[in-house]
């Protein structure tokens, strides 16, 4: 018999990548939208 892995690891590995493509998704909105209006001020709205 094999013996039994920890989905621990694998399963914390995944919540931190999930948690980092989420900050970074938001994190790029918010800045295309502060710099964005200030480039574009007649799109903006």
């Amino acid at each position: 018999m094999h013996q039994q892995r920890s989905l621990k690891t694998p399963i914390t590995l995944a919540v931190i990548m999930l948690g980092l493509l989420v900050a970074l998704t938001v994190g790029w909105v918010l800045l295309d939208v502060v710099f964005g209006a200030k480039e574009r001020p007649g799109v903006a709205g």
